[in-house]
């Protein structure tokens, strides 16, 4: 009976984080459709900016799950890991793309901004 449970188990952690990489994934190809519309990137800058942001993704999943933070601090490595990210995706922009990514980004905290508005983060 136990082997059963225990492969129950191991069963459902598996299946659980194959749907969580899933998720990460369709959220970065979203992520990465929503930037080449709006900037109108080449098929070459989508793929690279596409490394970016997956490898970025990849690097919260690992700190996440490594050791449990606060959300303060959790909200202090994320700016760190966009302003690392937008240094990398920069350079790839032409002008016009670069000014059209800075409007988007603004555009992009404003909604976060109006979900959150009223929520306020305790220190944990």
């Amino acid at each position: 009976m136990k082997i059963y449970k225990s492969l129950l188990l191991v069963t459902l952690f598996i299946g659980l984080t194959g749907i969580m990489n899933a998720q990460n994934q369709s959220r970065t190809e979203h992520r990465v459709q929503r930037l080449k519309e709006a900037l109108k990137l080449t098929d070459e800058q989508t793929a690279k900016i596409s490394e970016i942001i997956t490898r970025n993704e990849q690097k919260a999943t690992q700190e996440q799950s490594s050791k449990p933070l606060n959300k303060k601090a959790m909200m202090k490595n994320e700016r760190m890991r966009m302003k690392a990210m937008d240094k990398e995706i920069e350079p790839l922009l032409t002008p016009e793309q670069l000014k059209k990514y800075e409007s988007f980004k603004k555009e992009q905290m404003n909604k976060m901004r109006s979900r959150s508005e009223g929520r306020k983060f305790k220190d944990e």
